[in-house]
């Protein structure tokens, strides 16, 4: 008995031991199991707007992409959880008054497995409504002040595929400008935001979106829409209101725009007057557009948004993709036929101004209908259109049309004036963008593409943004004719835009050389100067004057992605807070780029423009290679040196200078500075260079009326830049009493003041005395529209008239301001 009580005892003893290790294994596993389930809370990522939140949240589905996630909300007025149209688990928000603040809810994310649980709790507060927020209309909205805060419900009737949608009530529709998130067509919805107006649409800005019910992605637009020709919609009256957001059904032929000199891509055209509405590609979703392409020139039926009225003069629309639909040609008679194309030829024609070859139409869309042609200086504008010859530049040209339907006939003359422009550089078209809309001929290769469709063209001497499409049969890589209309975009300020519009387009067999890429630095892409998003003179200025605008350029820098669009920069390094300049949202392979974030790369690329508040913007890159990593700068050219080491020199002796060139002279050479602020005059006629570039010059010494200079220049552009002119304000009796021993005044600039007077050049007078005002052409052209008055302005001191004992100056015309007449 004792040997079974003592084995007995060992026997529990063993049992116990053998259940306490299976436990503490157990309990081993399950804190395992809790590593993980925290680990796994831990990393879900709440959108960073929990903090403001104005509108509806969808909340993430799983944690570390596999456990299912329940969402809480502890009892709140202001936030529930709910579920969205597919499902998903969401923050639904209540936005409380503004007097109640920011109301403060907590949610808790739970996962669970196997018996284990993990828990996250965030904190969030829901936005509160403006103070003084009005409950309005869309008729209200158009009619309240600017900066109102408004809430508005309705209906989503049409979702922009660029950015917003129109929200719609009994009183008509209003465009609500952002990011449309889950809205789709035929939800109700409320709507909270301020009141601004963009050119003549009225929009809701930073909207606050409340989803009040799902709608099933339809709407009745044939129900809703109010049936009109085209020539209706184009006699809107842009100022009423009403007209935005109007639904109207309309019918006529897709043809490609020609309201928009090519920047969109279909149009309406009314089969009986030719005249035709414009399609806003950007807000036209794609199922619309691909609709249209394949109607091309067919006659169709469909429901139009009137969007809004474009600041050229016509009427933008959003195409209804599921109101598209053939439809029947109206018959009408040949005597309709013949006085409708009457009218559409004198709109064309007559009085018209002829600067290419240009289409003259021998049918129209009319069943039957023939035209036919003659011109009684066919040697200046063919029968056929096609421009000749002629020593005049403008030439009057009487056009006669036969218009023959059935057995009717009409004709028609009209007088054209025929202009034979020449040919113009394309730096030279760049200098007339900046001067406003000017008839110009420029022949250059196109050498990239934007996402629109639009193209920069080069030559040898410089680089253009053409804001018009390419011509059929003419692709990236060919040489070109083009003749059109040099332009400048401000949009009310924010921006500075050169650009030309194509109004003719031509192959051309003879090779262009583009210009070569020049290097441009980014500490030499500083930020205009703007206040409030709006550009100053001085920021105006700082871009017409910069000599990269206009060039193809090199840039080197880093890949970064920055702001809630996730755009493109190219930075000094790879930190968040180094400089860098926009890669332009519309420049291509936007993707392509995205996924060179953090490499350093060298872009030879256009730049494209600048504007207050994003600064220069890169256009489409020509060519993009990643390159080793470190800093990149301008070398300093070995045994270059400085200009007062030159002075010194012998006439004849060689020498090499780097510097900045501070003023350019097509007829006579160049005013360069080096680092140490002092300048010496560069002679050679045409130089390649531009006020702000960064160049290395060799040489010999030389020295002309007193004035030191560079003597057969080899000139080469190492960096492109700007520059702002610094001046000293003088008499012109104290200027011309500086010795001229003293070379540092040679290429000093001066402002000064005196009487306007024409001779070889456009001299200054003050008494007796009569300082020479060299210039080119184009400077001279400036000071002689103003006449013999008196003005204030910059000059640079160019050389001494010994004879005279006057210095001979530059004259900076664009600074020219009359002070009497």
């Amino acid at each position: 008995m004792s040997f079974i009580r003592n084995n007995a005892r060992k026997l529990m003893i063993l049992i116990v031991a053998l259940v306490l290790c299976f436990g503490f294994a157990g309990c081993n596993k399950d804190s395992e199991k809790d590593d993980v389930l925290e680990a796994a809370v831990a990393g879900i990522v709440m959108d960073k707007s929990i903090g403001t939140l104005a509108s509806n949240l969808v909340l993430p589905e799983k944690a570390a992409g596999k456990y299912p996630i329940t969402w809480t909300i502890e009892a709140n007025d202001c936030a529930e959880i709910g579920t969205n149209r597919e499902g998903l688990q969401m923050i639904k928000i209540s936005r409380p008054e503004a007097s109640k603040g920011y109301q403060k809810f907590n949610i808790t994310a739970t996962i669970e497995q196997d018996g284990a649980k993990a828990s996250r709790t965030w904190e969030g507060y829901v936005k509160p409504l403006a103070e003084g927020i009005k409950y309005l209309t869309a008729e209200q909205v158009k009619a309240a002040e600017v900066n109102t805060s408004l809430s508005i419900t309705g209906t989503v009737i049409v979702v922009c595929k660029s950015a917003g949608f129109w929200v719609a009530d009994e009183t008509g529709a209003a465009y609500v400008y952002g990011s449309v998130g889950d809205v789709q067509v035929g939800d109700k919805v409320t709507v909270t935001g301020s009141k601004t107006i963009y050119y003549s649409l009225t929009e809701i800005i930073n909207p606050g979106i409340s989803i009040d019910e799902f709608g099933t992605g339809t709407y009745p637009y044939e129900e809703k829409a109010v049936a009109m020709t085209a020539d209706e919609i184009i006699a809107l009256d842009s100022k009423d209101q009403s007209k935005y957001g109007m639904l109207v059904k309309v019918q006529g032929t897709v043809i490609k725009d020609v309201n928009s000199g090519g920047s969109y891509t279909y149009g309406i055209k009314d089969y009986k007057t030719g005249n035709s509405i414009t399609i806003y590609d950007s807000c036209t979703n794609a199922e619309a557009l691909e609709t249209l392409k394949g109607k091309l020139d067919q006659y169709i039926e469909l429901v139009v948004l009137v969007y809004d009225f474009h600041s050229n003069g016509y009427w933008r629309t959003v195409a209804i993709d599921s109101t598209i639909k053939d439809a029947e040609i109206p018959t009408i008679s040949d005597e309709e036929k013949v006085a409708t194309t009457k009218e559409q030829l004198q709109k064309q024609f007559e009085n018209a101004s002829i600067f290419g070859d240009t289409a003259l139409p021998t049918a129209n869309d009319f069943e039957g209908l023939t035209i036919t042609w003659t011109s009684d200086k066919p040697e200046i504008f063919s029968n056929e259109g096609k421009i000749g010859t002629s020593e005049a530049v403008e030439n009057a040209v009487k056009l006669t049309a036969v218009i023959k339907a059935g057995v009717l006939e009409e004709t028609v003359e009209f007088t054209i004036n025929v202009f034979m422009l020449s040919k113009s550089t394309i730096a030279q078209a760049n200098e007339m963008c900046d001067l406003g809309a000017s008839d110009i001929w420029v022949e250059g290769k196109i050498v990239a593409m934007d996402l629109d469709g639009y193209f920069y063209l080069a030559d040898e001497t410089g680089v253009i943004y053409v804001r018009t499409k390419l011509a059929e049969g003419i692709a990236k890589g060919d040489t070109v004719k083009i003749i059109g209309k040099t332009a400048n975009y401000a949009n009310k300020g924010k921006q500075w835009t050169r650009q030309l519009t194509a109004n003719s387009m031509t192959k051309l067999e003879t090779e262009v050389t583009p210009i070569t890429a020049i290097p441009l630095t980014l500490e030499n892409l500083a930020n205009p100067e703007a206040e409030g998003g709006v550009l100053t003179e001085a920021g105006n200025a700082a871009i017409k004057n910069h000599s990269g605008y206009g060039k193809i350029v090199e840039i080197f820098g880093y890949v970064q992605t920055r702001g809630s669009y996730g755009n493109v920069y190219i930075c000094e390094d790879a930190t968040a807070e180094s400089f860098g300049v926009v890669y332009y949202y519309k420049s291509i392979d936007q993707d392509g780029m995205k996924a060179l974030v953090g490499k350093l790369v060298k872009l030879t690329c256009v730049l494209y423009d600048a504007s207050g508040s994003d600064g220069w913007r890169i256009g489409s890159y020509i060519s993009v290679e990643e390159v080793a990593e470190g800093t990149i700068k301008v070398a300093p050219t070995a045994d270059a040196k400085t200009v007062k080491e030159i002075i010194a020199l012998a006439n004849k002796e060689a020498l090499v200078v780097d510097g900045t060139v501070i003023y350019v002279s097509t007829s006579n050479g160049f005013i360069l500075e080096d680092a140490a602020g002092d300048r010496i005059f560069v002679y050679g006629k045409d130089p390649i260079c531009k006020l702000g570039d960064k160049v290395s010059v060799s040489g010999v010494k030389g020295e002309y009326n007193q004035a030191p200079q560079i003597a057969s220049p080899v000139v080469t552009v190492k960096s492109a830049g700007t520059y702002n002119y610094a001046y000293e304000e003088i008499t012109v009796d104290a200027l011309n009493a500086l010795s001229y021993e003293d070379k540092t005044v040679f290429g000093k600039i001066y402002k000064v003041k005196g009487t306007l007077t024409e001779g070889s050049y456009i001299n200054l007078k003050n008494g007796d005395v009569v300082n020479n005002l060299y210039s080119d052409s184009a400077n001279k052209e400036i000071l002689a529209k103003l006449g013999p008055v008196e003005v204030e302005l910059l000059v640079v001191v160019y050389q001494y008239n010994s004879k005279a004992s006057t210095y001979n100056l530059f004259h900076i015309a664009s600074t020219a301001v009359v002070v009497a007449k």
